[in-house]
């Protein structure tokens, strides 16, 4: 089952299920719900559970990036990176965030960013990638194919910036040690902020 808003890459999961799998699908729209396509097979769910670790059921909370993706060379990991921003990437004025259920999920994919160079930040249940460095290597490595979200991208980029920001994702994901730090010497957040 996929859920998108954009009929493009439904129709693209439409015509792999064809292609890979001579499963005929369509689109299913139902008014107030994201659009989305189903394609019945047990054969494919055993298969996404056995060659890529898809648990059954219910999975939002518990799903992970694929193990063997971690082995693989940056070209599967920017093409895989594509699809989850095509798919749930979120453009906003100063980036990209990336919302999941899934902490676990979150985890491997800020790895996979840092990987490529590209600094993100988990933040509650979603990743943030932001400043204009980090924007910019995300728009020269990872081909988007929603058109929507490249052209969003591209603003992004060539927006007007009225003052200069400084970078705080020097080093990512370690505000809670930070956090543990400043308590253990008995520091507020201003004490700290002012060195």
């Amino acid at each position: 089952e996929f859920h998108n808003s954009d009929y493009t890459l439904l129709n693209d999961f439409v015509c792999l299920g064809r292609n890979l799998f001579g499963l005929e699908a369509k689109i299913e729209n139902y008014g107030y719900r994201t659009p989305r396509v189903r394609i019945y097979s047990q054969v494919i769910t055993k298969l996404l559970n056995i060659g890529f670790y898809v648990p059954y059921g219910n999975k939002a909370k518990i799903i992970r990036v694929p193990s063997l993706l971690f082995e693989r060379n940056d070209n599967c990991v920017r093409e895989f990176l594509s699809g989850i921003i095509d798919c749930e990437g979120h453009i906003n004025k100063v980036g990209l965030d990336i919302w999941m259920s899934s902490d676990l999920f979150i985890e491997d994919l800020a790895y996979l960013f840092n990987r490529l160079g590209i600094v993100a930040r988990k933040r509650e249940n979603r990743i943030c990638i932001t400043g204009w460095e980090n924007v910019k290597i995300v728009k020269e490595t990872i081909l988007l194919r929603n058109k929507s979200k490249a052209s969003d991208l591209y603003e992004v980029l060539n927006r007007k910036i009225s003052r200069t920001i400084s970078n705080v994702d020097l080093i990512p994901n370690v505000s809670h040690l930070i956090k543990e730090v400043r308590i253990n010497n008995q520091l507020v957040q201003e004490q700290l902020a002012e060195g």
